[in-house]
């Protein structure tokens, strides 16, 4: 993707998959909001390689790590 094609299809994608996942009982995360925010030059290895890059996952690691610390401190 490049940068226009990640905003215009990104976050739909990821609203359609957080929906499915969510109507098996699974808690669905989305990461759409961290990567908009992060505002990186490219979100992918390279225009033939669609998976995320390295600075991309270090956004979505860092995101799920906040979350996951939130979580694990919250009281039950």
């Amino acid at each position: 993707f490049d940068k226009f094609n990640f905003f215009m299809t990104a976050n739909t994608v990821s609203d359609f998959l957080s929906e499915k996942i969510s109507e098996r009982g699974i808690k669905a995360f989305n990461i759409y909001p961290a990567l908009k925010h992060a505002n990186l030059k490219t979100y992918t290895v390279n225009r033939n390689d669609n998976h995320v890059n390295v600075e991309a996952s270090k956004v979505i690691a860092d995101t799920l790590n906040v979350y996951l610390k939130q979580l694990i401190s919250k009281p039950n």
